[in-house]
């Protein structure tokens, strides 16, 4: 918002929220997801904040990451779900739902999804990273990562 704008928009809301995700780093499956959310809602897409938090396995597949945008963009009023969830067999990996129709937070407790954010937690690259937007990915589906000879014994 410029000092001759006094109208807060989409935008604004999500450099917000982009700016609070990204001080509080990737500790939290949810933070990423927030931090990946928002970056995607911003125009023009800074494709390097978007591809420092993917996995290294999955950039590739991302391109130019217009594709991802323009899928969260078509959701009508798109939120987040309030908790990441876990994968039952695997806590490294975790899942966050987009809703629609969210009218003021933009995160909400129980809304149908639209989509799903799978994230795996890789440490030895600084915490939780998005491996894929769509469809929840189970664990086995998503490799490598960093607890996986842990799961294995």
């Amino acid at each position: 918002m410029t000092s001759t704008d006094l109208a807060w928009t989409d935008d604004d809301d999500a450099s917000l929220h982009l700016a609070v995700a990204a001080t509080e780093g990737r500790a939290n499956p949810l933070n990423v997801a927030a931090w990946f959310f928002h970056a995607l809602l911003l125009e023009p897409l800074d494709r390097h904040e978007l591809a420092i938090l993917v996995t290294p396995e999955s950039r590739e597949s991302w391109g130019d990451f217009s594709e991802a945008a323009q899928g969260l963009q078509s959701i009508r009023a798109p939120g987040l779900h309030a908790r990441a969830l876990y994968d039952p067999n695997a806590e490294d990996v975790a899942y966050v739902g987009i809703v629609q129709d969210v009218a003021v937070s933009r995160v909400v407790e129980d809304a149908p999804l639209a989509l799903v954010i799978t994230l795996v937690r890789r440490s030895e690259l600084g915490g939780w990273l998005v491996h894929a937007m769509g469809g929840a990915i189970g664990p086995v589906e998503v490799l490598p990562r960093s607890d996986w000879e842990a799961l294995e014994d």
